[in-house]
């Protein structure tokens, strides 16, 4: 790609990022609302986890990473009692996690995105691989996936997706995903049901992991202010574009269905977006975000935690989180899932939600 397509995909990318911000940040001198931590009774803190950012879970331990540090964290699932504290050797905002083949999986972004291996026994950084190299760090992310026999990268300048050996934790192969659209530029990307699909703004690519071919392209809605989510699992892929679930059979390549999330009929919106998604036991939970459209609180947001109901494409039931500021609340909060809870990682802290009937 030449520098001049480069900078242009760049700046663009930049502005969507922004673009958010830019709807909700409507007077000058208005003061944001504070993020308030979530007021289920039932919400356990997990102890100095505030700042929380990203999190994941493997077979033995929950991991989450801070906005303010490089550190990389590991829980116990059933005490809540870090077990390890390890710093990421990162020069650039920790972007994306994922854990698989006995390690945990850290992208960071800047001028030269790169994606740690992490060792989930001896808690120690086995590997650095570093995917591309840039001019400036802003408007630069990493992302990432594992499955499919493999651990998969991309990121939002390039279209290109990385193949990287989860044994030697080197760089195997650069699989081209475009031609696209300028302003389609690569977002995060899912490994599972057969394929690795990296979701753009309003299309999914397949890529079949053993020809490293791209083997179909599947329209989506457009991903609200170039923020987007994917998944796979469940026997289908799930991208969360704005106000909508979309569910993608991986068998015809075709959208089967189309969640539509409800607002609060109480609640004038001018925005509402579906955020992080996780399976648990049969169960899809996803994070969604409703402007509170206030005048005097333009970044104000209540978001919520919703149960989708896998069998009859519904949401089954929405618990109340919190509000909180869109500046630092749409871009953060992340799930995790064990059999009997749902992880929340948010700015407030690492809330522990069990998994229990709606009061």
């Amino acid at each position: 790609m030449g520098l001049h397509v480069l900078s242009i995909r760049q700046s663009m990318n930049n502005m969507s990022r922004t673009a958010l911000l830019g709807v909700l940040l409507c007077c000058a001198g208005c003061e944001s609302v504070p993020i308030a931590a979530p007021d289920l009774p039932d919400a356990i803190l997990v102890p100095g986890s505030n700042d929380c950012h990203l999190v994941v879970r493997d077979d033995r331990a929950i991991w989450w990473t801070s906005e303010s540090s490089s550190d990389l964290k590991k829980v116990d699932p059933m005490t809540h009692e870090t077990l390890a504290r390890i710093r990421m050797p990162v020069s650039y905002a920790l972007e994306d996690i994922a854990t698989g083949f006995g390690a945990v999986w850290i992208a960071s972004g800047g001028s030269r995105p790169t994606i740690c291996k992490v060792d989930a026994r001896e808690n120690r950084v086995e590997a650095e691989i570093e995917l591309a190299s840039f001019w400036g760090r802003k408007g630069k992310r990493a992302y990432i996936a594992v499955g499919e026999g493999a651990v998969w990268a991309t990121t939002n300048v390039l279209d290109t997706l990385f193949r990287i050996d989860p044994d030697t934790g080197s760089r195997t192969a650069s699989i081209a995903i475009g031609p696209i659209p300028l302003s389609d530029y690569p977002g995060r990307l899912a490994a599972g049901e057969g394929a690795v699909w990296v979701l753009h703004n309003r299309t999914v690519t397949r890529v079949d992991p053993n020809t490293e071919r791209v083997t179909a392209r599947i329209t989506v809605p457009g991903v609200g202010f170039g923020v987007g989510e994917i998944m796979a699992g469940g026997g289908s892929v799930w991208v969360a574009a704005s106000s909508n679930l979309i569910r993608i059979d991986p068998r015809t390549n075709t959208v089967v269905a189309t969640i539509a999330i409800s607002t609060d009929p109480d609640v004038r919106s001018n925005l509402f977006a579906i955020g992080h998604m996780v399976i648990a036991n049969g169960t899809l939970w996803a994070l969604a975000f409703q402007s509170l459209g206030s005048s005097w609180e333009p970044t104000a947001v209540r978001y919520s935690l919703l149960e989708i109901d896998m069998d009859t494409n519904s949401v089954r039931s929405t618990r109340q989180l919190g509000t909180g500021d869109a500046t630092r609340l749409f871009f953060g909060p992340t799930l995790a899932a064990t059999d009997d809870a749902i992880w929340i990682c948010q700015p407030t802290g690492l809330y522990v939600v069990p998994l229990s009937p709606v009061r």
